[in-house]
């Protein structure tokens, strides 16, 4: 891609203090110019329609635009002890360069479609806020409140575009007709597959705080945290000139596709909004001089918002009219089975719980041990990530053999696994649920030595070496019949799609061995020598061998990667008075 940037920032700011207080107020100002707005090139395909020589298509470059934001922050003193903070800023993000693209991308008026606006209009306004107060009043407490207020406001205008491929096919005329079963087989390509709108998602999020730690002696503390954390996604001005599909709800899914816009109010997310409450608690000892131990616990609760009306902008078949005998739009609850929601989005509840030791033996030898515990469950899930949980532990010690050397040794293991419950469905076999259960395994060993003052204390050597095995295996139930009727197909070698899949599994070995000579009070030369070995074995790799590929497909015969690398590098350092 060729480039031709330049980015122009401007900084402003009035700085004011007081005894109890502090002030400054700021701009910042960034604009960006691209000297290109895209580049042409020739496809091998057919760029218009079968039988046609090939033309020209383009594709933009990096959009010129530009940010104006508006920054406040302070504090005041109210006594020695009790301080408020704050910050607070407003920005306005534009971006209105000239699209670059080929005439056929864009609805043509003359087919009864509104050609959109030659630049996008885009627009995204930002808000902060945040404050916070702690207070030391009482002896040995320390008390906090803070409040967050994040928001991006996207403005930008929803307009409807074509897309296709390089081949430039799919592009149907507007007024074609279609029935419910099209969006079911895709069969043949539908209006609502190849227009579509642009989708201008804005965000809030409001975060409050309250936290206290209490010192029960000089060698006890405890600490307590609680959070609310919540989360609201919209879209303005949704699909304005998008497909219209208020005919497609009234006739059962059939209709004819005409130009104009999604009702008032679509919304293009599912979820809407989500309300998190967090707790956090933990307790700190010194047990004895030089040993120390940490322990906490924490629970939280999000509960998501849900709008099953919502429309996804890409959207093609709708699985539930089949599945569940519904009259979907395409693109009605985002083309997703019913019940099923993306677990970053859902209603969740997690637990979790740590600890830590550290223990200084005497000035040469210390010990640290700890351990995370996390669980979580999706309440509110039918399909998708149902539950999981993860756990490490880790172990390091240092031993000092003298005031120049030393030797560091630890070890690491993590393990995870998560269950989820999916539903399928072909227009040729009943539908049923699936299980899905991963699980996890990583181990992690490692060794370092250091040795200095060594050749009249200009000498130092050190060594390194890790060594690490990690693994994961999935396990998969059906609970239906496939399409061929008999139960046990999706055993056969050849698929292994059910049951306990092989270990996917990678080895990893590293030696670091270097040096560092100080030639003089300024100068030091240094050389390392670095060996990496990687061994990895993915049973996927099998279906690239000849005689194993599926049907139309190519055998390349790659294999899980492995290799080895050796590096060797010399520096040298030169430290200025």
């Amino acid at each position: 891609m060729p480039t031709n940037y330049q980015t122009d920032t401007v900084n402003l700011a009035y700085n004011w203090k007081s005894k109890e207080a502090h002030l400054t107020a700021s701009y910042f100002g960034s604009f960006f110019t691209d000297g290109y707005n895209g580049v042409s090139f020739q496809p091998w395909a057919n760029s218009i329609s079968a039988g046609t020589a090939n033309g020209m298509q383009t594709m933009s470059t990096a959009p010129s635009n530009s940010l104006n934001q508006l920054n406040l922050s302070g504090g005041y003193d109210f006594t020695s002890k009790t301080k408020l903070t704050g910050n607070a800023s407003i920005g306005r993000n534009t971006q209105n360069a000239g699209f670059a693209v080929d005439s056929y991308m864009m609805i043509p008026a003359a087919s009864g479609g509104v050609t959109p606006p030659g630049s996008m209009n885009g627009l995204v306004n930002t808000t902060h806020f945040d404050m916070k107060l702690t207070d030391q009043s009482v002896k040995d407490l320390t008390l906090s409140a803070g409040y967050k207020f994040d928001q991006r406001d996207n403005l930008t205008q929803s307009n409807i575009y074509s897309f296709s491929g390089i081949g430039g096919t799919g592009l149907p005329n507007i007024g074609s007709t279609y029935t419910n079963s099209t969006y079911i087989s895709n069969t043949t390509t539908s209006a609502q597959s190849a227009y579509y709108p642009n989708t201008p998602l804005s965000l809030k999020q409001s975060l409050i705080s309250l936290g206290g730690a209490y010192r029960i002696s000089k060698d006890q503390r405890v600490s307590l945290d609680y959070a609310n954390n919540t989360i609201n996604r919209w879209c303005n001005q949704y699909g304005s000139g998008a497909a219209n599909l208020t005919n497609v709800a009234a006739n059962g899914g059939a209709g004819t596709y005409t130009a104009g816009s999604f009702p008032v109010g679509t919304n293009c997310v599912t979820a809407t909004s989500s309300n998190e409450n967090k707790v956090d608690a933990l307790y700190k000892l010194a047990a004895v001089e030089g040993l120390t131990f940490k322990a906490g616990v924490g629970y939280a609760n999000r509960v998501a918002s849900l709008d099953q009306n919502a429309i996804a902008a890409f959207s093609q078949t709708n699985v539930n009219n089949a599945a569940f005998g519904k009259s979907f739009v395409p693109g009605q609850n985002a083309g997703d089975y019913l019940g099923f929601v993306p677990y970053f989005e859902a209603s969740r509840k997690q637990a979790s719980a740590k600890a830590s030791t550290n223990w200084e033996v005497n000035d040469q030898l210390s010990f640290s041990l700890g351990g995370k515990y996390i669980s979580e469950t999706f309440p509110n899930s039918t399909y998708g990530v149902q539950n999981g949980y993860g756990w490490s532990l880790n172990l390091d010690g240092m031993y000092k053999y003298d005031p120049a050397g030393s030797v560091v040794a630890y070890a690491t293991q993590q393990n995870m696994q998560r269950n989820i419950v999916n539903y399928n469905y072909t227009s040729s076999t009943v539908a049923g649920t699936w299980n899905n259960n991963l699980q996890s395994n990583a181990t992690t060993l490692g060794l370092g030595v250091r040795q200095g003052d060594l050749v009249n204390g200009k000498l130092t050597l050190t060594g390194d070496l890790t060594y690490s095995l990690a693994q994961s295996w999935y396990s998969t139930n059906v609970g239906y019949l496939p399409s061929n009727g008999t139960s046990t197909a999706c055993n056969a070698p050849a698929t292994q799609s059910c049951g306990i899949l092989p270990v996917i599994q990678n080895t990893m070995a590293i030696v670091k061995l270097g040096g560092s000579y100080q030639l003089d009070k300024s100068s030091r030369i240094g050389l390392m020598y670095w060996y990496q070995h990687l061994y990895s074995n993915d049973y996927a790799y099998n279906g690239m061998q000849t005689g194993y590929t599926p049907s139309g497909v190519l055998p390349t015969n790659q294999t899980s990667p492995s290799y080895n690398v050796n590096v060797i590098s010399a520096n040298y350092t030169y430290t200025f008075d």
